[in-house]
């Protein structure tokens, strides 16, 4: 291992650590219904993205994800509710296919991790890196679970120099993922 190698490695590990120490968000949550059998809390400042807006700033975007926008774009939700009812593969299992996908595809993307939150009443895999933005440093927030015995796939996004102070806040909101009851009329 030479000597710039080493200062590589050293860089991530101060990166890492910095994100431990985690101060976060301490604003109001919103409730959001991101399906109709899935509520979600946000914070109180996000708006979704919708319309023209929505088809020029996420071009690539499939239409039925729901994305949400802190002011000023400082933060983005994006979430997804399968139409087909998933089978019986773990969330764990998706999640790291999801991440090893994106590995292949992206060898210098920067990867933290991976884990598995159980939640109150669910499962929520979710792995962190960061890509590389026009402007800067992305960093990327994915993660998967079921809602209905749907597969459900979101992920967040800021500047990678703000994701010490948005981290808390991803991880509190699949925190607060809740399946609702879906009432037919008639």
């Amino acid at each position: 291992m030479d000597y710039s190698d080493l200062k590589m490695i050293q860089k991530r590990k101060k990166i890492l650590r910095q994100r431990e120490q985690l101060k976060g968000y301490e604003g109001e949550f919103e409730t959001f219904l991101i399906e109709p059998c899935l509520e979600v809390c946000l914070p109180i400042k996000a708006v979704q993205v919708e319309g023209d807006f929505f088809k020029e700033k996420y071009p690539n975007v499939h239409e039925r994800t729901k994305v949400y926008e802190m002011p000023d774009s400082e933060a983005d939700f994006l979430f997804q509710i399968s139409k087909d009812v998933y089978g019986s593969e773990k969330i764990e299992d998706i999640a790291d296919s999801v991440k090893q996908m994106i590995m292949r595809l992206h060898p210098a993307y920067t990867f933290y991790g991976s884990h598995v939150e159980d939640t109150k009443n669910r499962k929520v895999g979710w792995f962190d890196f960061d890509s590389f933005g026009l402007d800067g440093m992305i960093y990327n927030f994915t993660f998967t679970t079921k809602a209905m015995g749907r597969l459900c796939m979101g992920s967040f996004h800021c500047e990678r120099d703000k994701a010490v102070w948005w981290k808390p806040v991803f991880i509190k909101i699949i925190h607060s993922f809740r399946e609702v009851e879906v009432q037919n009329e008639g």
